[in-house]
């Protein structure tokens, strides 16, 4: 008798599967947050992209952008899109708002990962969940 109820719950977690891989269903990876797929690491190039900095040759960048150059690394960097800085900084004249806003990513990039308090709450850790889409 066990092994046909070994066999039904084989099935059903199977249909599980199923459903939930046609619905579009993920489970959230457990354990390191390094593991997931939407990790970035602090201070890597994809940080630098995700922060909207471009590596530039030289400490002169051809295309007129506003470049920095870093007192820590030695590296020139410009921003990928300098016109969104004006939105933010309306009025400021627009090489002042775009090295401000250079400087301040950089500083980011390569501050490094920051350091928890010690009396700091743990962090929140997600917890494995069946979500379900609604149709319409």
């Amino acid at each position: 008798m066990t092994s046909k109820i070994d066999e039904l719950k084989n099935e059903l977690e199977q249909l599980k599967a199923q459903v939930a891989q046609a619905m579009g269903i993920t489970t959230p990876p457990s354990g390191d947050p390094k593991d997931r797929a939407d990790y970035i690491e602090h201070g890597s190039p994809a940080h630098a992209q995700f922060l909207g900095l471009v590596l530039v040759d030289g400490e002169d960048d051809p295309t007129g952008y506003v470049v920095y150059k870093s007192r820590d690394t030695g590296n020139t960097w410009r921003l990928v899109d300098e016109i969104e800085v004006l939105t933010h900084y309306p009025g400021v004249d627009p090489d002042k708002a775009a090295l401000m806003v250079l400087r301040q990513k950089i500083g980011e990039l390569e501050a490094g990962k920051p350091e928890a308090p010690t009396n700091a709450p743990s962090t929140w850790q997600p917890v494995d969940q069946f979500v379900t889409q609604v149709r319409v």
